[in-house]
């Protein structure tokens, strides 16, 4: 960990996530937990320890170059792999020699990845009777600004979701909790078995919501961000002219295992690793997963027969009366839905840049600091929020020990 007068390794890694309060807060209590206690029961050295983090490192952190690194990280779309964000990581590890750190190391590591097929789209649809298309979702949302208009941007998925088409009957089934598939089963006596769910963003990871439509029958499952919890606010009053998300807003995402490489869990994904065979990696979803617009959810909400919703819980805010279903109500009599996914999984080559300033006296002992640095799309918050403190506070702390020379002075 991080001690006095550069008694540890310290290891910048564009992989993890960062945040600068805990950072400074972690460095100022360590110093406090390596001091000895003074005859009054405070500490002359921690005390010393805290006004040289505070002078040396957190009060030399500079808010406009943030600004200037996160205008640069996300600049343009750089998803996984993609020849954008190795660009970023040959910034990452040009940078950290700038800023003097010890060693600096690109590593490469092959990993499976998933990418929607440009070529063939995915898309929900709300079939009639004779199986003609009455809607379909949207491909791409509304360009807001003019500078999120490249073709870089891939369209609204759920990476993982496995290439499969569903069609059925739909049930809302609120977040798609545990509690929530029971409730569905036990209070309203509806089965998903052989059914189309659709689902509320929010409360827990969208893979966990997957898993408990599959493991409660589900063939199929559509998740969006409903105004209540993304935009509570009128439409006119969300993005650009706020932070809340538009009507027309996709939150894309991971469905696929929490952390690691499905293919090689609990191992790195070097070249000569075992991979497990796609077919049988644990964790990987086995039904069709879109995401969708709180606009487009509305068109299928706003049709599901059944009676009117009285749990508060489970009133979202899209204006409409909320029912469970399963299916339409009678003005669409015999009516289905569709879900069409075309996603690929590929093994993928991506690079961590790891920057390592070396500890004197407990070199084994290590502090990491990181983020992700690939993103959905421009990743503005995710995770090039995070990569623009990291840079910054790499920055600083490398300045510092270039002037010390070790990395905290006595």
């Amino acid at each position: 960990m991080m001690a006095v007068r550069q008694s540890v390794t310290l290891t910048i890694v564009a992989v993890v996530s960062v945040a600068l309060g805990i950072t400074a807060g972690y460095f100022i209590g360590l110093a406090t937990h390596r001091s000895t206690p003074s005859s009054n029961g405070g500490s002359v050295i921690s005390m010393a320890l805290r006004e040289i983090v505070w002078d040396k490192i957190v009060k030399k952190i500079n808010p406009s170059r943030i600004e200037d690194n996160l205008k640069y990280l996300s600049a343009k779309p750089h998803v996984a792999a993609s020849p954008r964000n190795n660009e970023l990581a040959d910034e990452y590890e040009r940078r950290f020699k700038d800023y003097g750190f010890d060693e600096v190391e690109k590593l490469t590591y092959n990993v499976l990845l998933s990418y929607p097929n440009r070529n063939k789209p995915n898309y929900a649809y709300i079939l009639d009777s004779g199986n003609n298309t009455q809607f379909k979702t949207q491909l791409m949302e509304d360009i807001l600004d003019p500078a999120e208009n490249s073709s870089d941007v891939y369209q609204p998925f759920n990476a993982f979701s496995p290439a499969k088409n569903a069609s059925g009957q739909l049930v809302y089934v609120n977040y798609g909790r545990r509690e929530d598939f029971q409730k569905l089963k036990d209070v309203y006596n509806i089965s998903c078995t052989g059914k189309i769910v659709i689902v509320r963003y929010g409360k827990l990871f969208r893979g966990e919501k997957v898993k408990n439509a599959e493991s409660n029958g589900a063939i199929g499952i559509m998740m969006y961000s409903d105004p209540r919890d993304y935009g509570p606010v009128a439409a006119n009053e969300t993005y650009p002219h706020s932070l809340w998300m538009p009507r027309g807003g996709v939150q894309r995402g991971s469905i696929g295992p929490g952390a690691g490489d499905a293919l090689t869990p609990g191992w790195p994904s070097t070249d000569d690793a075992y991979r497990l065979p796609i077919e049988t990696a644990p964790g990987l979803p086995k039904i069709p997963s879109h995401p969708i617009s709180a606009r487009d959810a509305k068109q299928f909400l706003s049709k599901l027969k059944g009676n009117a919703i009285n749990d508060s819980d489970w009133i979202g805010g899209l204006g409409i009366t909320y029912r469970l279903g399963p299916g339409f109500n009678e003005s669409y009599k015999d009516w289905s839905v569709r879900i069409e996914v075309h996603n690929s999984r590929e093994i993928m080559k991506i690079t961590d840049v790891i920057g390592t300033i070396k500890g004197a006296t407990d070199p084994d002992r290590y502090v990491m600091v990181g983020n992700h640095r690939d993103s959905w799309a421009f990743g503005g918050v995710d995770g090039s929020s995070g990569g623009s403190i990291l840079l910054e506070l790499a920055k600083v702390i490398g300045e510092h020990k270039k002037q010390a020379g070790v990395l905290l002075v006595q």
